[in-house]
């Protein structure tokens, strides 16, 4: 049985998703390219020929906002911020192939983390690091109002 090989660590919050890939030694960040889409990720080598490398060419788990996203690299490892086209809207995955990967319990931790995240990010007087939900989250673009970017305090 082989093991299962780790291609990219990600995570997400309110407003973005982060996406963490890890280059084999060797690989010169120069011919590292990536494009980006509202729905579509590219990441690889030498993107500009006719024969590149991917690491993914995949669709997104929602909706991006390409010009407002950005990709380091440091240490071997390539960080890619990508912000959401919707704030608050929970991604079942960073590419969407995997997002059948979630189970439902996955998906719930996911919107309670968003939603806590809204709660503390609009009331910063108050620590919600303690808060726990009862039954299923509601939406957080949706719940009491919806998302006011406005009260945000960065």
């Amino acid at each position: 049985m082989m093991g299962q090989q780790e291609v990219y660590e990600w995570k997400q919050s309110l407003e973005e998703v982060n996406i963490w890939v890890k280059l084999p030694p060797g690989v010169p960040t120069k011919q590292i390219g990536w494009k980006l889409t509202p729905t579509h990720i590219k990441l690889g080598l030498r993107l500009d020929t006719d024969s590149p490398q991917y690491y993914f060419d995949e669709a997104l788990g929602g909706t991006a906002l390409p010009e407002e996203s950005s990709m380091i690299i440091e240490d071997g490892v390539v960080e890619i911020s990508i912000q959401k086209a919707e704030a608050g809207a929970a991604w079942p995955a960073a590419l969407a192939a995997h997002a059948a990967l979630n189970d439902a319990a996955d998906e719930e931790n996911i919107r309670k983390q968003i939603l806590l995240e809204r709660f503390q990010r609009e009331n910063p007087n108050f620590d919600f690091s303690r808060a726990k939900f009862s039954g299923t989250a509601p939406d957080a673009r949706e719940f009491m109002g919806g998302i006011n970017m406005d009260r945000f305090k960065k």
